[in-house]
């Protein structure tokens, strides 16, 4: 069974939330992503208490990343957003039409001299040669 979680980055304080910051932020209590109901929290208010059980945390304060369940050549965990090297191309990491891709950024060399962007790849076929080198927040 793939694990299923997640990673944040918080856009205002530029920082990368890893899976057990959030599953464990504010001394183990649980929280939702929400969008903000606006006839009841202050809109400066970063978090507030909602009861004893959950944390509420405007979505807009983050962007949330899934784990693919995959690892990259090197055993890193890859995760949505990420930038993946493969034979000197730059490949971000997405999820389209249900299945993760690894969406081409850069141009390659072809015989002929010229120059092209590769195709954009399923993720699972060539994970395993790909390595981690950043992601879309942090470069």
């Amino acid at each position: 069974m793939r694990t299923i979680k997640f990673r944040a980055w918080h856009k205002e304080r530029k920082q990368m939330v890893p899976w057990g910051v959030l599953h464990d932020f504010l001394r183990g209590k649980s929280f939702v992503v929400v969008e903000r109901p606006k006839d009841i929290l202050q809109p400066d208010v970063y978090y507030t208490r909602y009861d004893s059980n959950f944390n509420i945390f405007e979505s807009k304060d983050f962007e949330i990343m899934q784990f693919t369940g995959l690892k990259d050549k090197n055993g890193k965990e890859i995760y949505e957003g990420d930038y993946l090297d493969h034979y000197g191309l730059e490949y971000e990491v997405i999820f389209d039409h249900g299945s993760w891709i690894a969406k081409c950024l850069t141009t390659g060399p072809n015989p002929d001299g010229t120059e092209s962007k590769s195709p954009d790849e399923y993720l699972f076929d060539s994970y395993k040669v790909m390595e981690i080198i950043g992601n879309k927040y942090e470069k």
